[in-house]
């Protein structure tokens, strides 16, 4: 198994792709995917779980669900990637659904040369796929150390959330799995907590009227200042000179 940054980690990630069949060995990443079968058949495992995708048929993988694909029959199938906050109103880190397919069209030929139109395909696909569903509480698997360190920054980021306190509190040594998740995932603890603030600061900042300072603390930061520090490390423009430009709704 590994793990995808580049489709994890940004607040817009979004990527679509139409192809006659798709092989992918197991993996992990922060964003949505949404596979649609037009015609052929595909084996999809998710969690272990495996399922046959024929016409008609799609799946939706949630964040950081262990998947893989295997072409059965060629075909045509639409393979769609989307950031989870871009879907704010409907992902849930702590809840997982009871089963990941459900019947969807694909839309073929479509221009998503704008942030709206990108917004309502993903919306139309969640839309589709919360239909009568059930969701149960996420099971965290003690063996499944990555998995779990990427669970909990997901769900503490925005408060305290430092490794040190991550390994006394699920029992791992911290000198382990810090050279672990540094060698998974790319980069330190810390900077990939950090980018998660940077992300959410980024859409409080376009489409909220909090202040600076609030939307600072709120993202887990301590002052204005450590907040306008980081946010320039990453952006290279200050959060006041982010919000002006409107850079969100690109």
């Amino acid at each position: 198994m590994f793990f995808e940054p580049q489709r994890s980690i940004g607040e817009k990630v979004f990527f679509v792709n139409s192809s006659t069949k798709i092989d992918f060995p197991l993996h992990i990443h922060r964003a949505f995917e949404m596979i649609a079968q037009q015609t052929g058949e595909t084996e999809v495992t998710v969690d272990g779980k495996t399922v046959n995708l024929t016409q008609g048929k799609a799946l939706l993988v949630f964040p950081f669900q262990q998947h893989s694909y295997r072409c059965k029959k060629e075909g045509k199938l639409q393979l769609c990637l989307f950031s989870p906050d871009m879907v704010g109103e409907f992902y849930k880190s702590d809840c997982l659904p009871c089963e990941n397919t459900f019947d969807f069209s694909a839309q073929y030929g479509m221009e998503f040369d704008n942030f709206y139109l990108k917004k309502a395909y993903v919306y139309s696909i969640v839309g589709a796929f919360d239909r009568q569903r059930k969701y149960i509480s996420v099971q965290k698997n003690p063996d499944n150390v990555i998995v779990n360190l990427l669970m909990y920054a997901e769900e503490n980021y925005c408060g305290r959330c430092i490794l040190k306190d991550v390994a006394k509190k699920m029992g791992y040594d911290y000198a382990y799995i810090s050279k672990l998740f540094r060698r998974k995932i790319s980069m330190p603890f810390n900077a990939y907590v950090n980018t998660l603030r940077i992300n959410e600061s980024k859409n409080k900042l376009i489409n909220t009227d909090m202040t600076i300072t609030e939307i600072g603390l709120e993202c887990g930061y301590s002052s204005l200042r450590s907040f306008n520090r980081a946010f320039y490390k990453q952006e290279r423009v200050t959060p006041s000179e982010y919000r002006k430009t409107g850079k969100g709704n690109c």
